[in-house]
């Protein structure tokens, strides 16, 4: 017997039209709590002063097409002899965003050297804005929020992007943070508080400390074939230097650094056996303790599985960086379905992660 059609036989039809109709708005409402909890885009916007209403993100929106389309006037502009209107200029330049940038690398060398020298300053500061660029996140966040609502379809802004800001306060931090999980070695710590995440150093003999995100969270059963990850990533104070470290793991390998210690100690070792794929790097500088680096991670997989990892670790003024570039072999970073933020090592310093950022827009 079908059970189904029999219940549904005996329902009064008016009770079923009330149930339907209240299935309908339930369901309704829980896809908005679910992207209101959820959807990183709501939240960035959040923290820049916007509701995320759609006449907001419009005229947010219309001010960038404004920028862009003013790229020209900004130019004379940066020549004025009022230096408020110079800087309203560099400002309305990098507002374009992608759009300067591109505008930029056409343009003649200029003969004023104040423009010549703000337009480097430009170009210095939308290259180091990276993949986790809030900037250009804000742009893509209200773009796609946008075209979402005018079409009604299911939204996919988060799967094209996935961010976290760590914005949301969990002290201790507990086995479920957003979309990430956390997964730690016995008695080691860690709290989300003051929009960093924060795994604590204060432990005796060696740990790790992760929280990882799996793509099927996401809906996918790997990560696409080329993505970029981005996040801000440190220590905070030279406690300990060279015993510990912090990385960013794809798949079964991770790319680390040292917070405080002279030249960085720059590597990638697997995640479970911690096998070294590479001799430490000395990185050209000291990853400073007092501010965070930000750490890029381009990945590109082939045919065959391998996968390459183009890593680049800058200063948050971009003049300081360190760039590395390896192959690793399918069967030691195994599926590309997982990355991960990472504090390993002896007793030292806290470490310090913040506006990771997945990119996987082709």
């Amino acid at each position: 017997m079908n059970w189904r059609k029999c219940c549904s036989a005996r329902i009064d039809p008016q009770v079923r039209f009330f149930h339907a109709v209240l299935t309908i708005l339930m369901s309704a409402w829980l896809s908005g709590q679910a992207l209101g909890a959820d959807d990183w885009r709501l939240e960035l916007l959040k923290q820049r002063g916007f509701s995320g209403k759609t006449e907001e993100l419009e005229t947010f929106l219309g001010k960038h097409a404004v920028a862009a389309a003013g790229l020209d006037t900004s130019l004379l502009e940066l020549a004025s002899d009022d230096f408020t209107t110079r800087e309203r200029a560099q400002a309305s330049i990098l507002m374009a965003g992608d759009a300067a940038a591109s505008w930029i690398e056409g343009l003649a060398k200029q003969e004023n050297p104040e423009i010549q020298f703000r337009l480097a300053e430009i170009s210095e500061q939308l290259r180091n804005r990276g993949a986790g660029s809030q900037t250009e996140l804000l742009e893509f966040a209200a773009k796609s929020l946008l075209a979402e609502r005018k079409t009604g379809e299911k939204p996919v802004g988060p799967t094209l992007v996935f961010a976290e800001w760590f914005g949301r306060e969990a002290e201790p931090l507990g086995k479920q943070y957003g979309e990430f999980q956390l997964q730690s070695d016995a008695g080691l710590t860690a709290k989300v508080k003051g929009g960093s995440l924060k795994f604590f150093g204060d432990h005796d003999g060696e740990g790790d400390q992760a929280v990882i995100l799996q793509a099927s969270v996401l809906g996918l059963k790997t990560f696409p074939k080329k993505f970029r990850i981005s996040c801000l990533m440190g220590g905070d104070s030279r406690k300990g230097a060279g015993g510990w470290h912090a990385g960013v793991s794809v798949g079964q390998v991770r790319s680390l650094y040292h917070p405080g210690m002279n030249g960085g100690a720059f590597r990638l070792e697997t995640t479970g056996e911690k096998l070294a794929l590479c001799e430490n790097k000395p990185m050209g500088f000291d990853p400073d303790t007092s501010k965070m680096q930000r750490i890029e991670i381009a990945v590109s997989v082939g045919n065959t599985g391998d996968v390459v990892l183009d890593v680049r670790v800058a200063s948050l003024d971009g003049k300081q960086v360190f760039r590395r570039k390896q192959t690793v072999e399918a069967d030691v970073i195994g599926a590309v379905d997982r990355v991960g933020l990472w504090r390993s090592g002896r007793k030292g310093a806290n470490a310090l992660f913040d506006e990771f950022v997945l990119d996987m827009r082709q």
